[in-house]
């Protein structure tokens, strides 16, 4: 009987290894990644619970708010900052002269600046 040569399996079994590795450290950013979402997403839901608890509701009360037109000038820009409406008014080059701020949740005008030249 003759011997069989017996090919070299040294090559494979680094590949196999290797990629054995791989798939376990898949496997493991991916149960970490999910353990991390679901935990942020219980955290979220906490705080958002809490934060209903104390932001104000927005009231339908004060209905319809007229705000009156400025003499001289003509409104520029609208923007929302830090929970404020800001309504930016200029004279009639486009130079911003008043700012009205309002609190969108009642209506109510919270102050004025007046920007001097």
């Amino acid at each position: 009987m003759t011997e069989e040569d017996v090919p070299n399996t040294t090559f494979l079994k680094w590949v196999v290894s290797i990629l054995g590795i791989l798939i376990v450290g898949v496997a493991v950013i991916l149960i970490v990644t999910i353990y991390k979402r679901t935990a942020n997403t219980s955290e979220n839901t906490e705080i958002s619970q809490q934060s209903e608890v104390s932001v104000p509701t927005v009231s339908d009360s004060y209905g319809t708010v007229e705000i009156p037109p400025q003499s001289g000038m003509k409104v520029l820009d609208i923007k929302q900052s830090e929970g404020n409406l800001l309504i930016i008014y200029g004279d009639l080059e486009g130079a911003p002269r008043k700012i009205i701020v309002i609190d969108p949740n009642s209506g109510a005008t919270v102050g004025q600046i007046v920007l001097k030249n």
